[in-house]
């Protein structure tokens, strides 16, 4: 309620709340003002325009992720489309230098270090299996590496999501051993 003047006006703010994110589209909200002391109505409509909107989790079963030294490390990615529609994204791993890491099977070659989701159901989740590759020169035992995976939204205004990967070099037993034989002959 307000009191007010000939030509005068007031400031009033509307507070929209919902349990969950809308879904995309075009939203109505019909206002009314009524001037009490002259019987007059006067009608407003707010037009909200929800766009989509992107939003994911990524998640893996461990803390930090053990690698091998020598040979590649394959390890699952859990990716969740939390957005309030089926929205694709785009994928980029960023490797420490020397290491390569690359997806295997969400692009058409496998082991790029790019791909894409498809299109991901609202509330959808996909795994990605995602392969690191030591480089020739062994790593340190413990040393501790981050491989960055970057998601892009596919969507009008692409918003993108840096994860951070923690990997940890294991420790391995290996011994090489080089025989060298002589021979002797006899005459």
């Amino acid at each position: 309620d307000f009191e007010l003047e000939g030509q005068e006006g007031a400031l009033i703010n509307v507070t929209l709340v919902h349990p969950v994110g809308p879904s995309p589209g075009i939203y109505l909200i019909n206002l009314l003002g009524l001037d009490e002391d002259n019987a007059v109505s006067s009608p407003y409509t707010l037009r909200l325009d929800v766009p989509t909107l992107s939003q994911t989790r990524a998640e893996f079963d461990y803390t930090v992720i053990p690698v091998n030294p020598s040979t590649p490390t394959s390890v699952d990615i859990r990716l969740f489309n939390l957005g309030n529609s089926d929205i694709g994204y785009d994928l980029f791993l960023e490797a420490p230098p020397g290491w390569h890491a690359g997806f295997d099977d969400l692009s058409s070659q496998g082991g790029a270090n790019s791909a894409s989701t498809g299109l991901m159901l609202k509330d959808g989740q996909m795994n990605i299996g995602i392969t690191f590759t030591p480089p020739q020169v062994m790593t340190l035992a413990g040393a501790e590496l981050t491989v960055i995976l970057k998601v892009v939204s596919q969507t009008e205004d692409s918003r993108m999501v840096e994860y951070e990967l923690p990997l940890v070099v294991n420790e391995i037993a290996l011994t090489l051993v080089d025989l060298e034989t002589t021979f002797a002959s006899i005459i």
